[in-house]
């Protein structure tokens, strides 16, 4: 892997220039969400909102919305031309790594279980005026295999 975690990725991105630190507060409801699709349409810079009304957890959001961006979190060229880079995402969707659990790591800084279990504790936005409800993922698809059952599920 190019990066140790999340936050190697986004400190190269600072320093090439490609992350813009939102430091002015944001409502997640309606506010966060139009900045985000503004920023996609003019196909700008990563977004790490430090500042959303009732959060103390910032949100990081748009560090794959662009081809040249998703080329360097897969760790190859920034200018990569797009037929190799569907190719090599290609490969690497018919090669996947294998899990590795771990006993500790930055995955498991924070541990919350049973009811204590709420996902709105985070800065979930409300991405656009018609959804239905406030949800973590935009743009992604999920594969997990259970280690012990090697049970497959897919989902958005």
């Amino acid at each position: 892997m190019p990066f140790k975690d999340l936050r190697d990725y986004i400190d190269l991105l600072r320093s090439q220039g490609e992350l813009a630190e939102v430091n002015a507060e944001v409502d997640w409801r309606y506010e966060l969400g139009g900045v985000v699709r503004k920023n996609l349409d003019i196909k700008g810079p990563a977004l790490l909102f430090n500042r959303i009304k009732g959060y103390r957890t910032p949100l990081f959001t748009c560090g794959m919305s662009t081809y040249e961006r998703l080329a360097v979190a897969l760790g190859m060229p920034q200018k990569i031309r797009l037929e190799d880079l569907v190719k090599e995402v290609a490969g690497r969707l018919r090669r996947p790594l294998p899990a590795e659990i771990v006993s500790s790591g930055p995955c498991k800084e924070v541990i919350i279980e049973t009811e204590e279990s709420d996902v709105l504790k985070f800065p979930v936005p409300l991405w656009q005026s018609k959804d239905g409800g406030r949800y973590l993922g935009t743009w992604h698809g999920v594969v997990t295999r259970d280690p012990e059952t090697r049970w497959l599920n897919a989902g958005m």
